[in-house]
């Protein structure tokens, strides 16, 4: 009998502790801590998507950096330029923009001088301090030689924001 009892005592113990765990656990992060922050990356996977020479040239293994102010008024919506990389400029979030829950899913439109427009599309986790996902490029030519790439990300903020990297929050080359 008294092992009847006990029983149901020691499972109302374990939902206790559960819930006591879940109280305590922190909240999820919805944006990235202001400052300076790092990207570097890896091209992944690099194939032509017509028959004209390739006017991007980053072949797999091309590795790179960036960096990137971010405001405080852009914790929520860091500059797109930090997580597609230095080589393009001009970078816009488009329409379908989610961060939050330490997810970040978006695409946008980049343009690089004599190249054209890159469709970028970014899947990534963060912390309040780091960032890892992919990035997935596609240009859009006037002509031929276009090109899909892929890129695996890695982010880390480093500081307060620099002089150079805070006028425009602009991707800095590094």
């Amino acid at each position: 009998m008294r092992a009847l009892v006990l029983v149901p005592l020691a499972a109302l113990a374990a939902c206790g502790g559960e819930a006591e765990q879940k109280a305590k656990a922190p909240p999820p992060v919805q944006a990235m801590q202001a400052g300076q922050w790092e990207m570097t990356y890896e091209v992944s996977n690099f194939r032509q998507a017509d028959e004209g020479r390739p006017r991007l040239n980053m072949p797999v293994g091309t590795r790179g950096s960036a960096a990137a102010c971010v405001g405080e008024s852009d914790t929520a919506r860091p500059p797109m330029g930090l997580f597609a990389g230095s080589e393009f400029e001009d970078c816009e979030w488009g329409d379908n923009y989610y961060m939050r829950n330490g997810r970040l899913v978006s695409s946008g439109l980049c343009q690089r001088d004599g190249v054209g427009r890159v469709e970028v599309t970014i899947s990534a986790d963060f912390t309040a301090t780091t960032f890892q996902g992919t990035a997935e490029m596609l240009t859009r030519l006037p002509t031929d030689g276009d090109v899909v790439l892929a890129t695996r990300i890695n982010g880390r903020r480093t500081g307060d924001c620099t002089p150079a990297a805070a006028d425009g929050n602009r991707a800095q080359t590094k």
